[in-house]
């Protein structure tokens, strides 16, 4: 056969319904697009889950030294791979008495100018920063100047401290940043992903006893511990039981060629039978079953990357990468599945397939 007639042979199964194609079609596509979209889900689940956890403070541990903390040291830790922030805090010797609530006061806190980062704030000058509640009691805003007895402070900016079970002490209080190099009482990390190595870590800025006298044993302690003690997102992500949605499909792809085949097997051995080439019948196979197998994969694909990517997704590129995989395969197994059903269609057994229909 011409590579003319192949065409017009495929064309004329395609439109005559011979090859079943609109079938095979939705089937394909509703596998590739349910096992794909089920796998982003729950991929979406666990970086949600993982956002919720750094959002409630879980993902900072601090270590409770009072008087034994070297402020530099501490900061330094940013550097480390895995630490997104850290800053170390004490408690101020006074409190800000506002002159707009002169019967209240503001703890004082005192810490390094890199806390904030920790408490994933953005300053925009110098001066004091506020807690939430603070700034909505005074109402006052970054920026505004804060009238206190004793001096008039900037608010230089506002930091979310909510109670959704992260240790109290810093829902209403005021930071102030300070750069005198005196030891401070706690060291503040954010890491992630959380590691086991972060008590080590943190022991590197504890000053020696005998410099300061404090004697007291340090204390490494979780901000929030409500969401867990730690966040495994590789094991959770590899445990996943989606994970083997590109193997279901392959393998439902796999079927479905094979049955595209199988139910013309007395088409194709009659074919054989009055002297078709085994490659051009063959040509006309593959080439009918990606006529169905084609479409519905690029459709599913299709579906997979615009909800990926309209969703607000955190991390698009790599779930994009996912619901690839998934097609990859639903491309691949129908043209498996089709090679083996023709493979095992022989000349020899038409009169069987045509008792057995």
């Amino acid at each position: 056969m011409t590579l003319a007639a192949i065409w017009r042979e495929v064309w004329r199964d395609v439109v005559s319904g011979t090859s079943r194609t609109l079938t095979f079609a939705l089937i394909l596509a509703a596998v590739v697009l349910g096992l794909g979209a089920t796998d982003i889900v729950t991929v979406r689940a666990l970086t949600a889950a993982a956002e919720r956890f750094q959002a409630a403070g879980a993902s900072i541990i601090t270590l409770d030294a009072p008087g034994r903390i070297d402020p530099a040291a501490c900061s330094a830790l940013a550097s480390v791979s895995g630490v997104r922030a850290a800053g170390a805090i004490r408690a101020g010797a006074e409190s800000l008495t506002p002159l707009a609530l002169p019967s209240s006061t503001i703890p004082v806190i005192e810490v390094t100018p890199s806390l904030p980062e920790v408490l994933r704030t953005q300053i925009g000058s110098a001066g004091v920063i506020l807690s939430e509640q603070a700034a909505q009691t005074l109402t006052v805003r970054p920026g505004s100047e804060l009238q206190t007895s004793e001096t008039t402070a900037t608010v230089a900016g506002v930091y979310g401290y909510p109670e959704d079970g992260r240790r109290p002490g810093l829902g209403f209080a005021a930071l102030v940043p300070t750069t005198d190099g005196e030891a401070f009482d706690e060291c503040w990390v954010d890491i992630w992903p959380t590691s086991p190595q972060t008590p080590a870590l943190l022991q590197t800025t504890l000053l020696p006893d005998d410099e300061t006298g404090a004697g007291q044993s340090p204390t490494l302690t979780q901000l929030n511990s409500t969401l867990g003690t730690a966040f495994d997102g590789r094991s959770r992500f590899d445990a996943r039981v989606t994970r083997l949605a590109p193997w279901g499909v392959l393998g439902i792809g796999v079927g479905l060629g094979h049955l595209s085949v199988r139910l013309r097997r007395v088409p194709l051995a009659s074919a054989l039978h009055a002297g078709t080439t085994r490659q051009d019948l063959g040509a006309v196979v593959m080439l009918e079953t990606l006529s169905w197998a084609l479409p519905a994969t690029l459709l599913a694909a299709v579906a997979i990357v615009v909800a990926t990517t309209l969703g607000g997704d955190l991390d698009a590129r790599h779930t994009v990468v996912l619901g690839s995989r998934t097609a990859v395969a639903g491309m691949a197994g129908p043209l498996l599945g089709s090679v083996l059903g023709f493979v095992l269609t022989r000349e020899r057994h038409l009169f069987r397939y045509f008792k057995d229909r």
